[in-house]
């Protein structure tokens, strides 16, 4: 691949603003979605996933309320977001202690993995930052603080 200035997009706060007139303030994590000619873009400072089109500098709310572990200065940790084999978008919520699936691009969300507080029992996590697939669809999920 020739990555050259004319293919590279620059997610600023500047450039890319929401449908309710506020500019991204600290976007940290974004994911490209070629089938549907989309990009989504996690900002931690806003607490929201935005949804845009390529090509456009305007998106769309999708889920707000997210990333919730920031300290004072806005800095904390951002979630991975990605797709399983049939499109189907996920994402860490470290604040939330999960990974949740996005059903539907009104924010509708389901908890796949971790039960919404810290722990470190089966069924918990404690600060999920990574995941993936296999072959057979069967989630993998890194839980650092817990050693596994």
């Amino acid at each position: 691949m020739n990555i050259t200035d004319d293919c590279m997009v620059m997610i600023t706060k500047s450039t890319f603003t929401l449908t309710n007139g506020l500019m991204l303030e600290h976007p940290c994590s974004i994911l490209v979605d070629e089938t549907s000619g989309s990009f989504y873009v996690l900002d931690m400072a806003l607490k929201i996933m935005a949804k845009y089109s390529f090509g456009s500098t305007t998106g769309t709310i999708i889920i707000s309320g997210l990333l919730n572990n920031m300290d004072s200065t806005g800095y904390g940790s951002c979630g991975k977001m990605g797709f399983d084999s049939s499109g189907q978008l996920y994402m860490t919520d470290s604040g939330q202690f999960r990974v949740v699936q996005l059903v539907n691009d009104k924010g509708g969300m389901r908890t796949v993995a971790g039960m919404g507080f810290a722990g470190n029992s089966n069924k918990r996590l404690q600060y999920p930052k990574h995941f993936g697939f296999d072959a057979h669809h069967n989630l993998y999920v890194s839980d650092s603080p817990n050693h596994r």
